[in-house]
């Protein structure tokens, strides 16, 4: 064979591989997982199809200044989506209406996954009744 064959045929196998990692196995998962999840669910392809735009236009009411929406949701702000390369110690709070929820996060980045360590407290009942300098320095002493 030629070397200007040989140079074709990996061209070929390259396109053909790289059309298959882009396009084709997206495509083949995304399939296998709307299968999986309408046989678990017993709802099919167009149930669920409906199901997703009732949801998407749910949000997209949510984040409107109109009310009557199902899902109420805030604005992120977030001007970009992570890439998987993220690295960094990150926390996250929730305070919700009896307890207190403190997240820490360990990014690795290369995709690898993060390392995650959850602690949950209960409000004491002085919090309800307190002040806000009181509350935040019960949530500051429980990080």
């Amino acid at each position: 064979m030629s070397s200007a064959k040989r140079c074709g045929a990996v061209v070929a196998a390259a396109a053909t591989v790289y059309l298959a990692t882009r396009y084709i196995y997206p495509r083949f998962r995304r399939f296998l997982i709307e299968n999986e999840l309408g046989r678990s669910c017993n709802l099919s392809l167009p149930q669920m199809r409906r199901i997703a735009e009732d949801f998407r236009q749910q949000m997209v009411v949510g984040l409107s200044k109109k009310t009557g929406s199902v899902l109420p949701m805030l604005p992120s702000y977030a001007v970009k989506l992570p890439t998987g390369d993220e690295q960094g110690v990150y926390y996250a709070l929730d305070l919700g209406g009896t307890n207190f929820r403190m997240l820490r996060v360990q990014l690795r980045g290369a995709g690898a996954p993060p390392e995650l360590a959850i602690k949950q407290v209960t409000l004491p009942e002085e919090c309800f009744r307190g002040t806000a300098e009181e509350l935040f320095g019960f949530i500051a002493d429980q990080l």
